[in-house]
């Protein structure tokens, strides 16, 4: 549940962040399981959240990537999980991939997209906090996804992309590992 925050923490120091607050990560947490009473939507607002309701009408989740596109637009870094949810295997799932990340390279055709796979050296399955004393191990690759596809099948055809470098990561973490 705290990946994003962690993820933060490994990319710049709190102080980095307090001097350079342009460099924190914009993100999408759960509406429904972050926004439900004041002080989290303030933590949420601070922090860069762009809440989403997952179950939302089309025309919320329009509005939600409206708000990604723009901000990827001005030049904001921004952290979006490919696969829409939290892993019940603890592992990642290509299958599970959602084409909202395949929509937003659509919309801007010359982005990169820094695939980061994140470990914690105690994590064996599905959980919702890590256990005390993880460390986590970090590994990344730059892509830039393209498409000759068109509409839905682009999408797809971009999110596969990043989802496959992601499981190429997880591989090479597990690989490493034994």
């Amino acid at each position: 549940m705290i990946d994003s925050i962690v993820l933060q923490w490994s990319f710049g120091s709190f102080f980095h962040y307090l001097w350079r607050y342009s460099d924190f990560i914009w993100n999408v947490p759960a509406k429904e399981i972050f926004a439900n009473n004041w002080y989290l939507k303030l933590f949420m607002y601070l922090s860069k959240c762009i809440p989403i309701d997952r179950w939302g009408a089309k025309e919320h989740h329009e509005e939600v990537m409206a708000k990604i596109e723009y901000v990827l637009k001005m030049g904001d870094p921004f952290l979006v999980f490919p696969e829409g949810g939290r892993s019940r295997t603890g592992r990642f799932n290509a299958e599970q991939l959602t084409y909202g990340v395949g929509r937003i390279m659509m919309a801007l055709p010359n982005a990169k997209v820094l695939c980061v796979y994140m470990r914690s050296h105690l994590q064996e399955s599905h959980s919702d906090l890590p256990e005390k004393s993880s460390c986590f191990q970090l590994s990344y690759e730059l892509i830039h996804p393209t498409t000759n596809q068109k509409g839905l099948r682009a999408e797809r055809d971009l999110a596969v992309q990043i989802g496959n470098q992601l499981t190429e990561l997880e591989n090479s973490y597990f690989k490493n590992k034994n």
